[in-house]
């Protein structure tokens, strides 16, 4: 049905890592939120930025709601996840 060849695969793979990179920097950013004092350090590891769909869009059909929404927020360690897995996968 779908034919992925060897071009789209090679695509497809660092932007795979890219998304896992950001959501385990995020994730870490929210750990290190919870350990680190309040302070400068603090605020440089947990700051991010966040953009997106909000409110969502509604459309009401009276028989079913259909609800589309879209936000994402990138930490400082996010995107510090996400540049060296791209450094590691271009040395690879």
């Amino acid at each position: 049905m779908f034919d992925m060849n060897r071009g789209s695969r090679h695509t497809l793979l660092p932007i795979g890592l890219m998304i896992l990179a950001g959501i385990l920097g995020n994730l870490m950013a929210s750990g290190l939120a919870l350990v680190v004092p309040r302070g400068p350090a603090h605020e440089i590891l947990t700051f991010g930025y966040g953009f997106g769909i909000n409110p969502p869009w509604v459309l009401d059909l009276s028989v079913m709601t259909l609800t589309f929404g879209f936000s994402l927020k990138v930490t400082i360690v996010g995107a510090l996840f996400m540049i060296v897995v791209l450094l590691l996968y271009k040395k690879i």
